[in-house]
């Protein structure tokens, strides 16, 4: 379940807490898991998983957080941040 929270602002958003279901998908934002509580695994094309306590996945790369009940972050950056660059 989704359960936590989200801050947004300029280039960038923020979740805290734990993942629940999705289907694998591809964004324009990079995304960075952070670890808080247990490894974020995130399943590449269905055939790879990326886990440790920092994965980060680039733009446009269709992929899929698995579910857990520990807490997580996830950060969102704009890829015209200087961040993303």
């Amino acid at each position: 379940m989704w359960s936590g929270g989200f801050e947004f602002g300029d280039l960038w958003a923020a979740y805290h807490g734990p993942a629940g279901e999705n289907a694998a998908h591809a964004h324009v934002a990079v995304q960075v898991a952070i670890a808080a509580g247990g490894a974020p695994r995130i399943e590449l094309d269905g055939d790879v998983v990326l886990a440790g306590v920092v994965v980060v996945v680039g733009p446009l790369v269709p992929h899929r957080l698995t579910p857990t009940l520990a807490p997580l972050g996830l950060l969102y950056i704009a890829p015209q941040a200087r961040l993303a660059a």
